[in-house]
């Protein structure tokens, strides 16, 4: 793994953990369930349902290049660890 790679996977779990950005990915995941549930229309309902799904693979993405580059060093970087650890805690928020 090369040092920007790690970098990179240090700034997904900064970017996981931030509580303004958290915030965001909250009220947007509500906006587009609520308005999934108010569509009068299988095409409306399914504009809400793939945005919500981008919001999630958003988050989702960042924490696989976190998993990523833990994994690539076998578990040895303190460092990746901690931030997976903690990834894991706000992910799972």
């Amino acid at each position: 793994m090369t040092h920007e790679e790690r970098l990179r996977a240090v700034h997904a779990a900064q970017l996981l953990q931030d509580e303004l950005l958290g915030e965001v990915f909250q009220a947007l995941d509500a906006r587009y369930v609520g308005a999934w549930r108010a569509s009068r229309s299988v095409e409306e309902r399914e504009q809400a349902f793939y945005r919500q799904r981008a919001c999630a693979e958003v988050r989702a993405e960042l924490f696989k290049m976190i998993q990523y580059a833990a994994v690539n060093e076998h578990g040895t970087d303190e460092v990746l660890n901690a931030a997976l650890t903690a990834a894991e805690r706000s992910y799972d928020q």
